[in-house]
């Protein structure tokens, strides 16, 4: 029994370092895993980043744009009534007139 207790010994430390290199190994492969989930962390917050600066900027350029186009929409607008005014004093006339109400319409809801 002495040939099958050392048997018995060997096959039982053999397993135990098999365990033991299991685990180092899985160990291992989760300190592998840990660092790709980090760089891809950091690629997510990088994308992010860039993601935050590019839409800060579209919005200043579609902010600025739509400032440009009120103006000039507002310019012409006033030019086409100042044109239409200086055609004839009925004109004007039927222009202020027409102004006036429509002016009044906002001021009651004050």
């Amino acid at each position: 029994m002495s040939v099958n207790t050392s048997t018995a010994k060997a096959t039982v430390g053999s397993l135990f370092s098999v365990i033991s290199n299991t685990g180092e190994s899985i160990i291992g492969i989760l300190g592998v895993a840990n660092t790709y989930v980090s760089k891809a962390q950091l690629a997510a917050d990088d994308s992010f980043k860039r993601q935050l600066v590019e839409s800060k900027i579209e919005n200043a350029v579609h902010q600025e744009q739509a400032i440009r186009k009120a103006a000039q929409d507002e310019a012409e607008s006033s030019l086409r009534a100042k044109e239409f005014c200086t055609k004839s004093e009925y004109h004007k006339e039927a222009y202020e007139e027409s102004y006036d109400r429509f002016s009044a319409l906002f001021e009651s809801a004050k």
